[in-house]
């Protein structure tokens, strides 16, 4: 089984090395992103169980990539780690990219992995749910 994959993006390097570097225990695959645009190029290329960006970024900000990722990448659950929590920017990252959470900076190595951790969960939910669903569906359509 494949593991998960975790993509980091935030335009300042230290801060997606630290990231890496304070993930490295983590059972999923880590990849780190310095903007938006090479963040969604790498989604292209394979697939990414969790986005996890900053909110402040250069040309495209955090919430704008995610309303890209939920249209583009629908499977990818989406998490903003930022230290500019304005009340606008939550309300732009939760109404436009369809948050599964919204963390803050500084936030410990612990609580991010908690929180991907639990996203990863849901995600693993939400998939096992639609395969009941569609042999549901399949049942129903059955000629008994």
């Amino acid at each position: 089984m494949l593991r998960p994959t975790v993509l980091f993006v935030d335009d300042e390097a230290h801060v997606t090395s630290g990231l890496k570097r304070a993930m490295h225990r983590a059972s999923y695959r880590i990849l780190t992103a310095q903007s938006a645009n090479d963040a969604l190029a790498i989604m292209a290329q394979q697939s990414v169980d969790v986005l996890v960006a900053d909110e402040k970024m250069p040309g495209i900000s955090g919430s704008e990539m995610l309303a890209i990722a939920r249209r583009d990448f629908p499977q990818t659950m989406r998490v903003i780690l930022t230290g500019h929590a304005t009340i606008e920017a939550a309300k732009r990252a939760v109404n436009e990219g369809q948050l599964h959470r919204f963390l803050t900076k500084p936030c410990t190595a612990a609580e991010l992995s908690e929180a991907i951790e639990g996203v990863l969960r849901q995600k693993d939910l939400t998939a096992d749910a639609n395969i009941v669903i569609r042999a549901l569906e399949a049942d129903a359509q059955a000629p008994w």
